[in-house]
Protein backbone atom coordinates (compact mmCIF):
# COMPACT_ATOMS: atom_id res chain seq x y z
CA UNK A 1 0.00 0.00 0.00
CA UNK A 2 1.27 3.50 -1.01
CA UNK A 3 -0.54 6.69 0.50
CA UNK A 4 0.22 9.39 -0.97
CA UNK A 5 -0.70 12.89 0.50
CA UNK A 6 -1.06 16.11 -1.91
CA UNK A 7 -0.53 19.84 -0.86
CA UNK A 8 -0.11 22.52 -2.96
CA UNK A 9 1.64 25.28 -2.50
CA UNK A 10 1.37 28.88 -3.75
CA UNK A 11 4.83 30.28 -5.24
CA UNK A 12 4.38 33.65 -7.10
CA UNK A 13 2.37 33.02 -9.59
CA UNK A 14 2.92 28.67 -9.57
CA UNK A 15 1.77 26.22 -8.07
CA UNK A 16 4.05 23.59 -6.68
CA UNK A 17 2.61 19.92 -6.05
CA UNK A 18 4.20 17.53 -3.78
CA UNK A 19 4.01 14.16 -2.86
CA UNK A 20 4.60 12.03 0.18
CA UNK A 21 4.90 8.21 -0.54
CA UNK A 22 4.71 6.12 2.52
CA UNK A 23 5.88 2.53 1.90
CA UNK A 24 3.75 -0.58 3.04
CA UNK A 25 6.32 -1.10 5.37
CA UNK A 26 5.97 2.02 7.36
CA UNK A 27 2.57 1.92 7.19
CA UNK A 28 2.19 -1.21 8.58
CA UNK A 29 5.23 -0.21 11.37
CA UNK A 30 3.06 2.54 12.38
CA UNK A 31 -0.23 0.78 12.52
CA UNK A 32 2.12 -2.12 14.58
CA UNK A 33 2.86 0.45 16.96
CA UNK A 34 -0.25 1.95 17.41
CA UNK A 35 -1.97 -1.39 18.11
CA UNK A 36 0.68 -1.88 21.16
CA UNK A 37 -0.23 1.43 22.85
CA UNK A 38 -3.85 1.02 22.33
CA UNK A 39 -3.99 -2.22 22.96
CA UNK A 40 -0.91 -3.87 25.00
CA UNK A 41 -0.42 -1.01 27.06
CA UNK A 42 -4.38 0.03 27.44
CA UNK A 43 -3.66 3.60 26.14
CA UNK A 44 -5.91 4.17 23.59
CA UNK A 45 -5.30 8.03 23.97
CA UNK A 46 -1.60 7.87 24.06
CA UNK A 47 -2.06 5.72 20.51
CA UNK A 48 -4.29 8.83 19.46
CA UNK A 49 -1.77 11.68 20.28
CA UNK A 50 1.18 8.94 18.78
CA UNK A 51 -0.60 8.57 15.11
CA UNK A 52 -1.67 12.67 15.31
CA UNK A 53 2.36 13.21 15.70
CA UNK A 54 2.90 10.94 12.82
CA UNK A 55 0.40 13.07 10.40
CA UNK A 56 1.76 16.33 11.67
CA UNK A 57 5.42 14.56 10.61
CA UNK A 58 3.96 13.94 7.47
CA UNK A 59 2.38 17.86 6.71
CA UNK A 60 5.93 19.07 8.08
CA UNK A 61 7.70 17.17 5.44
CA UNK A 62 5.31 17.93 2.38
CA UNK A 63 5.46 21.75 3.71
CA UNK A 64 9.26 22.03 3.92
CA UNK A 65 10.40 19.40 0.54
CA UNK A 66 13.92 20.19 1.09
CA UNK A 67 13.90 19.96 4.89
CA UNK A 68 15.50 15.91 4.10
CA UNK A 69 17.41 14.11 1.18
CA UNK A 70 14.84 11.94 -1.03
CA UNK A 71 14.77 8.13 0.33
CA UNK A 72 17.18 6.18 -1.81
CA UNK A 73 15.67 3.06 0.05
CA UNK A 74 13.46 1.26 -1.94
CA UNK A 75 13.06 -1.77 -0.21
Amino acid sequence: MILNIYHIVFKGSIYCSYKLIISKEAHNDVDDIVHYIAIELCNPTGATGFLDGVEKSYHTVIDNPRMYGFCNDYR
